[in-house]
């Protein structure tokens, strides 16, 4: 009773409690039980004594026994009268909680949902409040925003506009959409928007007429001295730069733009006629840039052929100075020497070179005549960038044939010896095939004349400054320095 009091005032559950009584009845039946053995034993033993104390003739003794068995046997029979008791209070008790805990999660639902309630009406109060301090703020804020408007006109639209939204708004928050009230806000707002709309008409006529007319007679005398002072002032452009080419395409451009905007200023031409004017202006500028374009490749295609003509020559020379060279050495070396072995490399380094200078110009020439021939395709009509591929593509070729040229080594040959000369090895000429060696890598077969065999050259990509190749003076010290 202590320990479930004591619960009791330190808070615990009903659940703790519950199980506290549990205890305390299971308890009270152990006790009963040992009381009941222990009753039992005790009126065994008085029997016992009862018998001794007859058998000794004591009968005062005797007397006192038999009582006290009598009040023993009553303690048991009502000790044993308590039996099944336990079960019958732990149902009681187990039935009690059962119906206070039913009662208790009532009271917790009906507490939960009136807390929900109260939590719901607060949260929706809070949420129309919040909204109306938004629609209370967006229409002072739009209030604001049509007050900085300058324009009067567009300012009594917008006001105008707001007021209609806003009482269309009230209504429908009152009423509902499908009222007879709504019917007739409607009509009254649509007559305040038409009584508007005539007043701006009307103002707006009165005021285009009386000044329109003064500012088209004005207009019309400054256009005409701006006109007749700007055709002038192109004309004497135009006597001026007879002489620069460009300047007077760029003049003449500028005259056929400046005569289109003059002739379009003429208020009665049709649209029809506006379009006429537009293409023939645009046809004289597309004239003026072709012969622009005409004049600039024509320009550029005799100075690309003055730099190859003098580059070509000057590898010319340095072709006839080294086959004399190398004619004139290998001539006076020992057939099969050491001596023969290095004129030939030495002889193919210049080959070599002189190859590189000649497959530069030929690229040259191979994108410049790639793009005039592109350039002239009717392809380029209709696709401006065909010139820039075609040329692009001449382009990659000439440097693959470069690096193919640029990739060869000498690797050595043998026999007779005779003047070797000075071509340069080109796919389809002085290179007779490819093939593919062993290790994967693509090989060039080529022989020096007079050799007696076929030196093999192997195609090794290497990163090196082509342009060094076209370098005359750089040709003319390798020559020089051939068996020195």
């Amino acid at each position: 009773d202590n320990a479930l009091r004591l619960a009791q005032a330190q808070g615990a559950s009903r659940e703790e409690l519950h199980k506290l009584e549990l205890d305390k009845l299971k308890r009270e039946e152990e006790a009963r039980r040992k009381s009941t053995k222990f009753e039992l034993s005790a009126l065994e033993l008085k029997k016992k004594l009862y018998r001794e104390a007859l058998r000794a003739g004591n009968d005062d003794l005797a007397r006192e026994i038999k009582e006290e068995i009598s009040q023993i046997r009553t303690k048991y029979k009502n000790l044993r009268a308590l039996d099944g008791q336990y079960l019958k209070d732990k149902d009681i008790l187990q039935a009690k909680f059962n119906t206070e805990t039913e009662e208790q999660e009532k009271k917790d639902q009906e507490q939960a949902a009136s807390r929900a309630r109260n939590a719901w009406q607060k949260e929706k109060a809070r949420r129309e409040k919040e909204a109306q301090l938004k629609i209370d703020l967006a229409r002072k804020t739009e209030d604001l925003m049509i007050a900085a408007i300058e324009d009067n006109t567009i300012r009594t639209i917008e006001t105008l506009r707001v007021k209609h939204e806003r009482e269309r708004q009230e209504l429908v928050k009152k009423f509902g959409e499908d009222t007879e009230l709504l019917k007739q806000l409607t009509a009254k707002q649509n007559k305040e928007v038409a009584e508007m709309n005539k007043k701006f008409a009307d103002d707006e006529l009165k005021a285009k007429t009386a000044a329109d007319k003064a500012a088209a007679d004005e207009r019309k005398k400054v256009q005409e001295q701006e006109n007749r002072d700007a055709i002038a002032r192109k004309q004497v452009e135009i006597m001026q730069a007879k002489s620069d080419f460009d300047t007077r395409i760029e003049l003449l451009k500028e005259q056929a733009i400046l005569e289109r905007d003059i002739a379009l200023q003429n208020e009665e031409l049709t649209e029809g006629e506006r379009l006429k004017i537009k293409e023939d202006a645009a046809q004289k500028i597309n004239a003026l840039n072709k012969e622009s374009a005409d004049r600039a490749l024509e320009l550029q295609q005799m100075q690309t052929e003055a730099m190859q003509e003098i580059v070509t020559s000057g590898l010319g020379a340095i072709d006839n100075l080294a086959s004399a060279i190398f004619d004139n050495r290998i001539a006076k070396a020992e057939e099969g020497s050491k001596k023969e072995l290095e004129l030939q490399k030495k002889a193919f380094k210049v080959n070599k070179a002189f190859q590189l200078g000649q497959a530069t110009i030929q690229g040259i020439q191979a994108v410049q005549n790639a793009y005039t021939t592109a350039a002239a395709s009717p392809i380029t009509t209709v696709f401006p960038a065909y010139p820039f591929i075609q040329s692009g593509v001449a382009a990659a070729n000439s440097l693959a044939n470069i690096l193919k040229i640029k990739a060869t080594t000498f690797s050595g040959g043998g026999g007779s010896v005779s003047s070797p000369q000075t071509q340069a090895p080109t796919v389809g000429g002085g290179i007779e095939a490819a093939t593919t060696g062993a290790d994967g890598e693509s090989t060039l077969t080529a022989g020096l004349p007079g050799s007696g065999t076929e030196a093999t050259n192997k195609v090794v990509i290497v990163d090196s400054d082509i342009k060094a190749s076209q370098d005359n003076l750089q040709q003319i010290q390798t020559i020089s320095s051939i068996g020195g």
